[in-house]
């Protein structure tokens, strides 16, 4: 009988994860400034170094010492301060030493470069996790499961009895590792001449190995950065393999090498376990070391750690790492922050405005990158955080206006409504010694849909069919000048029957949207109209304004349809409330001399007519003739 493989048909559909690196911010800055690659390069966030090139790093040059310590180690190093953003600014640009208090870093060249390496390996492989900004997982068990269907006519389907059925082994052969390390080796497979017995994981390495190398190539020829990669069973292992042998290398982890590769290795450098959670169990077993944790059994684990969380441990470091990739990975908020230092303190909301303009800034631009702009995504909350000198943070989170299309000022006006609130909670507001805006809650949206603004008219149009229509309906039409912020305009719409209607919340309160550049705040509905460009704020023009029968109400004609609509919508639930309450026994009128005056009787003293409703209409209801 000839030999089988180790794996079955089932394990075919389980092939491998793979992690691409890129040292990004150096390289981006060499490519900026034409750098000679052997040049050596840090680039600089203030004092401190946030990326090192190789050859800097050949002399002794490290990440979070100080540019002053790296011109001691190599004094021709080549120092590059981030891009920043100016206080008040809506653009940002680089500085050979821009002024921390009156400056914001901002990583837009960065992300810029790393979303067009993500659009190069995506042509290669269409799963692909961007896991930072400067790595990615790739996917490739698709690809290679097409390829080993094409290459060995053997493991096809038809070819089976069953899934558990083992495979035949593959042919013996000398694979090609195409550049890549073998770990368990350490030596380039370019020096093995013999044949070797192989089996179908070392065939599903290999295929990875070629089409990484190929995805590196790519990368460089299209955009000259040079990428290190880590070929592997999954992710965990894919990243420690991609960090094994730099610059410009790829190594393969096969899963015989899984567990000597990871002897070599603290398990605090395991991915998600060099944070808090690591130190806790280093602190609580007394080691770093992963081949001492490997005695430790699972129920020891129990003892420090919820259980999830210890199997999820316990699994990890013995190289199995359940963590799918997933290519559509989506942001669920954006941040913009900002601390400050003593004496540059904002201590007003003019100071606090500057800087809520390069937040917008900031955010804006990632926006974009999101595709909010086209329509496909958008957020739908903003919040601030606000941290005094003295005192407890203070925050405050608010709908952005979805009927309103987005845009800068859009953001910008919502931001400052919620600066005035956050700031007014109370007193000892200023100075603030940190500052943030965050936007989140996106939603998706269908290509080809459009916000509520599409299907509206505006301006003249909407005022002359509006006009048209309340005539044909017989509804009054008067002529008159519109004062803004005087409690009419469409102010009248949202206030009306408030004291009747508990439920309902006035937008504006919701808005409290700041308008005018003398940073006086403009709240109410007429705030949020203003703020979403449905009233223009030209005070003695002459304008047509809609009465409305119902409610006397005066509003502007464009409003019309709209407020007709809520009457309709109020009389509705109102209609559903009476129907869906239980109808009320009939009171009993006592007799003068305090006897019963028997049953059946009602206040006035008649009997009321069974099934017999009450046709008064109440005030602003319509009755529905159907």
């Amino acid at each position: 009988m000839s030999p089988r493989s180790r794996y079955t048909y089932r394990d075919l559909t389980g092939l491998s994860k793979y992690s691409v690196n890129t040292p990004l911010r150096a390289q981006c800055e060499m490519k900026r400034l034409g750098v000679d690659p052997e040049t050596p390069l840090a680039v600089q966030q203030w004092r401190n170094l946030i990326a090192v090139n190789y050859p800097a790093r050949a002399a002794g040059v490290t990440r979070h010492i100080s540019g002053v310590e790296a011109l001691k180690i190599c004094p021709e190093i080549k120092l590059v301060h981030v891009a920043t953003w100016a206080a008040g600014s809506t653009s940002w640009s680089y500085s050979d030493s821009p002024d921390m208090a009156n400056s914001k870093s901002c990583l837009d060249p960065y992300r810029g470069e790393s979303k067009k390496i993500l659009a190069v390996l995506r042509e290669v492989c269409k799963m692909t996790e961007k896991a930072s900004i400067d790595e990615s997982f790739l996917d490739l068990s698709g690809d290679i499961y097409e390829r080993l269907i094409k290459e060995y006519p053997q493991l096809r389907e038809e070819d089976r009895e069953w899934e558990e059925e083992y495979l035949p082994m593959p042919p013996r052969t000398k694979l090609e590792w195409h550049g890549s390390h073998l770990v368990e080796k350490d030596k380039l497979p370019d020096e093995e001449e013999e044949e070797e017995d192989v089996d179908w994981d070392d065939v599903v390495m290999s295929m990875a190995a070629q089409i990484v190398a190929d995805a590196r190539k790519k990368v460089f020829d299209r955009l000259g950065y040079t990428c290190s990669a880590g070929i592997a069973s999954n992710k965990m292992m894919a990243k420690l393999g991609a960090g094994y042998k730099k610059p410009n290398q790829q190594t393969v982890v096969r899963p015989s090498a899984v567990q000597p590769f990871l002897a070599t290795f603290k398990f605090t450098k395991i991915r998600n376990l060099g944070g808090k959670l690591g130190i806790q169990i280093s602190e609580h077993f007394k080691t770093e070391s992963l081949t001492e944790l490997l005695d430790i059994r699972l129920p020891q684990f129990f003892s420090i750690l919820p259980e999830d969380t210890a199997t999820y441990v316990y699994h990890l470091i013995r190289g199995q790492d359940f963590s799918v990739v997933s290519p559509q990975t989506l942001l669920k908020s954006m941040l913009s922050a900002k601390s400050f230092q003593p004496p540059h303190l904002p201590n007003s909301i003019p100071d606090a405005q500057k800087w809520l303009q390069v937040f917008i800034s900031d955010i804006y631009s990632r926006l974009q990158d999101e595709g909010v702009m086209e329509g496909k995504r958008r957020p739908k909350t903003m919040a601030i955080s606000f941290t005094p000198k003295i005192g407890q943070s203070r925050s405050k989170i608010r709908q952005i206006p979805g009927a309103a299309s987005m845009s800068r000022d859009l953001l910008v006006r919502t931001a400052e409504g919620l600066l005035r609130t956050v700031v007014e909670m109370e007193r000892g507001a200023w100075p603030a010694i940190r500052m943030s805006l965050q936007v989140g809650g996106f939603e998706e949206r269908e290509e080809g849909n459009m916000g509520i603004g599409g299907f509206l008219l505006r301006g003249d149009a909407a005022r002359n069919a509006a006009v048209k229509r309340i005539a044909e309906e017989g509804g009054e039409v008067v002529q008159k000048k519109r004062k803004v912020g005087d409690g009419g305009g469409i102010g009248r719409f949202f206030t009306a029957r408030r004291e009747e209607e508990e439920d309902y919340q006035d937008p504006g309160e919701a808005l409290e949207i700041a308008e005018g550049g003398d940073g006086g705040e403009t709240t109410g509905a007429v705030g949020a109209a203003q703020a979403l460009g449905e009233i223009e704020d030209d005070v003695g023009l002459e304008d047509f304004v809609y009465k409305c029968p119902d409610c006397q109400a005066k509003i502007p004609i464009e409003e019309g349809e709209e407020h007709r609509d809520w009457h309709f919508a109020k009389s509705l639930e109102i209609g559903e409330r009476k129907i869906a309450r239980p109808p009320s026994p009939p009171r009993v009128e006592s007799s003068g001399d305090g006897k019963g005056s028997g049953k059946g009787k009602t206040t006035t003293g008649t009997k009321k007519k069974a099934g017999k409703k009450d046709s008064k209409v109440e005030k602003g209801q319509r009755k529905l003739m159907f």
